[in-house]
């Protein structure tokens, strides 16, 4: 994923850089998608469930991210734009559950031709592998791949593929382009419904 440094926001010439024209852009693509956060909210919130559930399977959340060097000293360059970020729960995600109007609206497997949308290609390893082949790789099995290659014993993580959870905080794609998500947090949780461990992916 393209990250921005904190020199191509610098003024140049009179004019701003590409990176700060795609951040201007995309904070207007934001705001639209705020003016809609009621109705998305509460039909992501709900997602399309068997079951009734007291616990959404997806929060829409508004952010502020700044950006300041303060290393090995403090720049007299810094900069601050509002983001929304989406906290998914992966199973629901995974299973299209939170698919909206038919993917256009939000959809999980791509961002051509969708407002937003969220693939799993973007995300942690590559989705072709020596073991899996080529083909898509679901995210809550590289994430379990990540878990493996960081120490975690194999015989807890297959156990929690097999009954864990994890909710996944990140920014989407916005008119099929994906270029600034900072970070992207995964919070897995075991059987019993208590925090397992936290991902962090820059």
């Amino acid at each position: 994923m393209a990250k921005c440094g904190i020199d191509s926001v610098v003024p140049v010439a009179g004019a701003y850089s590409l990176c700060t024209v795609s951040m201007a852009v995309l904070a207007v693509v934001a705001m639209l998608v705020i003016a809609t956060t009621g109705v998305l909210a509460r039909t992501l919130g709900r997602g399309k469930r068997d079951k009734p559930s007291p616990l959404p399977a997806a929060y829409i959340l508004e952010n502020t991210i700044s950006h300041a060097r303060l290393l090995p000293k403090v720049s007299a360059h810094a900069f601050t734009y509002p983001t929304l970020a989406f906290l998914l729960w992966l199973d629901a995600l995974e299973s299209h559950k939170l698919d909206l109007a038919h993917g256009w609206l939000f959809g999980y497997g791509g961002t051509a031709w969708r407002i937003t949308g969220l693939r799993s290609g973007a995300y942690l390893l590559p989705d072709s592998t020596a073991a899996s082949g080529p083909g898509s790789r679901n995210l809550k099995a590289k994430l379990a791949d990540v878990l493996e290659l960081h120490g975690l014993d194999r015989a807890k993580v297959q156990a929690w593929v097999a009954s864990g959870d994890a909710w996944m905080l990140t920014m989407p794609s916005y008119l099929g382009y994906e270029g600034i998500n900072p970070l992207t947090v995964y919070f897995c949780y075991d059987s019993q419904g208590e925090l397992h461990c936290v991902v962090l992916e820059v």
